[in-house]
């Protein structure tokens, strides 16, 4: 019977740690443009534990081309951000000197501008060897999702009509 309750606790104990866990994530949003337009791509941060800083690359198709432009949102307490091309990928880093996290506990943290060309398709943007950074340096990143840019077509998308029957009386 001892042994049982020594089971039992040491599954408790071990189911308690793994769910208070925190998850940290960063994720690129799906986004749909027309060719011609430009698009802003959205990094999402949902974040459990307190995030202070990110880092990431972005690997990107050749379709768009980046515009120049990248815009913490306004979870930002006064982080700077650093933009940098690093071989075929944009390299982001936001950090904040005297060590404050972002506010709130999800949504966009960053918007990227990119131009798009006419080349219609799905293309994925994916991030590589993402970082969420805390107050002790340490890496506290769980998960991480790539996301689809669509660019369509400005024309309209016609289809075939229907045959209409008229019935004279």
């Amino acid at each position: 019977m001892l042994r049982l309750r020594k089971l039992i606790g040491l599954f408790l104990l071990v189911g308690a740690t793994v769910f208070v866990r925190a998850e940290n994530t960063l994720s690129i949003a799906d986004t749909t443009v027309i060719a011609g337009d430009t698009v802003w791509v959205r990094i999402d941060l949902t974040n459990q534990g307190e995030a202070v800083g990110f880092q990431f690359d972005l690997a990107y198709p050749s379709a768009i081309n980046y515009a120049g432009v990248s815009v913490l949102s306004n979870r930002s307490n006064g982080h700077e951000l650093e933009v940098s091309e690093n071989g075929p990928y944009l390299r982001f880093l936001a950090y904040n000197l005297g060590l404050q996290g972002f506010s709130g506990s999800e949504g966009t943290i960053l918007s990227i501008g990119f131009t798009t060309e006419a080349d219609y398709g799905s293309y994925s943007i994916a991030l590589v060897n993402p970082v969420i950074g805390d107050v002790n340096s340490d890496n506290i990143l769980t998960s991480y999702d790539n996301g689809t840019l669509i660019i369509a077509s400005p024309e309209p998308q016609l289809s075939p009509f229907s045959l209409v029957t008229i019935n004279e009386d």
